[in-house]
């Protein structure tokens, strides 16, 4: 397991409406969001399933940003993803938990590891978090998350479902 995860909004506003938000503990033994990540989930508003969810999961830490390694602005991200991928670029034994492509393509350009939501599944599925990934990722689909039924395939083929 990895040591620290920064995690970009995006996650957390896939996972919180399922219910979701505790298989981020299966990322890394910590679980830290930016400033800038924190910033955007709380720009939704009060009553928000996400704003609510962070505000209960008192083992999220709130972190700073970082500073902003050159190679990473040339990317023009947007402030949560570039936020978690200086910080993951700096911090040894980091993974970035981002959804979005082109950030995904810029932590392999900096040698920075990567989790998505849906890597979470498939991760929470082997520890045996969950009995079945089949259903969280419906729900997660249902909720907003962008999963072709090819993708989706794959990664129940996966996890044996």
């Amino acid at each position: 397991m990895d040591e620290v995860a920064f995690v970009d909004a995006s996650p957390l506003i896939l996972l919180a409406p399922a219910g979701k938000v505790d298989l981020l503990r299966c990322a890394a033994r910590r679980v830290v969001l930016p400033s800038a990540a924190h910033e955007e989930i709380l720009a939704r508003g009060e009553a928000d399933p996400t704003v609510v969810a962070i505000r209960c999961a008192t083992w999220i830490e709130l972190g700073g940003g970082g500073s902003m390694p050159d190679r990473l602005r040339t990317w023009d991200l947007g402030d949560g993803e570039s936020a978690v991928l200086a910080l993951a670029s700096q911090t040894k034994g980091a993974i970035a938990v981002i959804d979005d492509l082109a950030a995904r393509t810029c932590a392999a350009e900096l040698g920075v590891k990567v989790l998505g939501t849906l890597g979470l599944v498939i991760r929470a599925k082997r520890l045996g978090l969950i009995v079945a990934a089949r259903p969280v990722m419906l729900e997660l689909r249902a909720g907003g998350m962008h999963l072709s039924d090819r993708v989706l395939d794959r990664a129940l083929r996966e996890v044996g479902e």
